[in-house]
């Protein structure tokens, strides 16, 4: 009899550990879900505010290693630009679609009245995918959709971004990704050294402008739109988890030992 009621009270005990133990998790993982709710209408609230105002690109003085922002307070950031731009730097994204169609985004080098450099989205142009296209040595010499203004001091509005759209890459090769300004993604220390290479430079703004101004080039301009940062359902796991936890608290109250066990021995010294 003694040791039914033992075994009975051990199980009692690991029964509500076991279930106090899910209320902590699933208690920690509806307060997580929730932050990540907050974080995204954060995010969404930030991008809304950014798009409203357009701001000039700060002074980057010449002497500083280091650009006057962080990248990500400015992404998002409609933003004011005014320079020229760079000959024969332009490389080309390649295989990005534009409403069914293959095509390349246009990135060019422009460089701002203070001398720093920024890479231009300058939007999207048809190339057949591969090598099928009858101007692919145009693409790869970087002889097609040039800007139009050649040296002179134009003024652009764009939108700066942190994503660089990077797509799948099939090779650890970083040469094979690249076929002259044909380029899989925007491989950053190659264009670094091409913006130091066309302007003698490092000053070069750790962001992609994607130019939201018209021009006359032909170019289809095409802005990712943001996307509406989805917070129901992250509010919907949160509410699942705590109502998990409010069952695991129930077992676990339903599985609490009575009372402490005491053998017949120490009754009767008791008494």
């Amino acid at each position: 009899m003694v040791t039914m009621q033992t075994e009975s009270h051990s199980r009692s005990t690991w029964a509500t550990v076991f279930f106090a133990s899910i209320v902590v998790l699933t208690l920690g993982l509806g307060i997580w879900q929730w932050n990540r709710a907050a974080e995204k209408e954060a995010l969404r609230s930030l991008g809304e505010t950014r798009a409203q105002a357009v701001l000039n690109l700060p002074a980057w003085e010449e002497s500083s290693g280091q650009p006057p922002i962080q990248a990500q307070d400015w992404n998002r950031q409609v933003t004011r630009m005014r320079g020229r731009w760079l000959d024969r730097a332009t490389v080309y994204l390649d295989n990005r679609a534009e409403s069914g169609r293959a095509g390349v985004h246009v990135m060019s080098l422009f460089q701002l009245e203070d001398g720093s450099l920024a890479w231009i989205n300058r939007g999207w142009y048809p190339k057949a995918p591969g090598r099928s296209d009858p101007s692919y040595s145009d693409f790869r010499d970087g002889r097609l959709a040039l800007p139009t203004n050649g040296s002179s001091t134009v003024e652009l509005q764009a939108i700066a971004l942190i994503d660089w759209m990077t797509r799948m890459e099939l090779s650890a090769d970083p040469e094979s990704l690249r076929d002259g300004a044909l380029w899989q993604n925007l491989d950053w220390p190659t264009a670094r050294a091409l913006a130091d290479k066309t302007a003698s430079t490092t000053r070069i703004w750790p962001l992609v402008f994607w130019q939201t101004s018209e021009a006359d080039d032909g170019l289809i301009r095409a802005v990712p739109a943001f996307k509406n940062e989805d917070v129901s359902k992250h509010l919907g796991y949160a509410a699942q988890w705590w109502l998990m936890s409010l069952a695991a608290a129930w077992f676990a109250w339903r599985f609490r030992p009575s009372r402490p066990f005491r053998s017949s021995g120490s009754q009767d010294s008791t008494q």
